[in-house]
């Protein structure tokens, strides 16, 4: 049997973010052989797209899936068996590595007080959104306030913040009841 690659490096990964590599099985012998995989990590998962079995000059593909749920380096071992009449002609491992990165955000300050404004007028404030991971974020003005009355006033287009930046935005608050709102 041969194997494509025994070393895959899968770069910088998005935690959440599946990622796809493949390895190709080729079998160059004059019997047919069975392929199964076994991986060793939460991270990194395989599974045999093609036929199980492999027929001479036929060849199958493994998929091997990096989804990976925590930040930081990954090497991971894939194993991949290869059997013919149920005596193993081989142990291939395939290392997946990588390095798994995530966005933070972090809102400053914390707590916005729109103090005492009176229902049916508005306020606003400014905050500052702070990217302390280490990939871009991506967040949806929608999706920084789930009360009614609090808006963000300036667009509603997708902001994108590098890591290591911040960006501003003002947040308004226009009441139609006398409703505290958190």
């Amino acid at each position: 049997p041969t194997v494509s690659t025994t070393s895959i490096d899968a770069g910088t990964v998005e935690v959440g973010e599946p990622v796809r590599e493949t390895v190709t099985l080729s079998n160059e012998g004059g019997e047919p052989y069975t392929v199964s995989v076994d991986p060793d990590s939460a991270q990194v998962d395989a599974t045999v797209l093609g036929p199980n079995e492999v027929f001479p000059g036929g060849e199958t593909t493994v998929a091997i899936n990096v989804n990976s749920s925590e930040t930081g380096q990954f090497d991971e071992t894939i194993t991949i068996n290869q059997t013919a009449d149920a005596a193993s002609l081989g142990i291939t491992d395939v290392t997946v590595s990588g390095d798994a990165v995530a966005p933070e955000l972090t809102v400053e300050p914390t707590n916005v007080s729109f103090s005492d404004t009176a229902t049916n007028s508005a306020s606003s404030r400014e905050v500052r959104l702070r990217n302390t991971g280490n990939a871009t974020l991506e967040v949806a003005p929608q999706e920084l306030t789930d009360a009614d009355s609090i808006s963000v006033v300036n667009g509603d287009r997708v902001l994108r913040i590098g890591p290591g930046n911040s960006q501003n935005i003002t947040l308004g608050f226009a009441p139609d009841t006398n409703d505290t709102v958190t």
